[in-house]
């Protein structure tokens, strides 16, 4: 295995297909705690 992200461009696609999806996850995950730290603040 000479390189990982050196296969002919498909490689780099689906590492940049990875990365956008671990993005959105994260993005949602921080949205979600955000609104439910709010939430939490507005309760007590």
């Amino acid at each position: 295995m000479s390189s990982f992200l050196d296969m002919d461009g498909y490689g780099l696609y689906v590492w940049l297909s990875y990365a956008l999806s671990f993005a959105f996850v994260i993005g949602a995950a921080a949205h979600t705690w955000q609104r439910a730290r709010k939430h939490k603040k507005d309760k007590d």
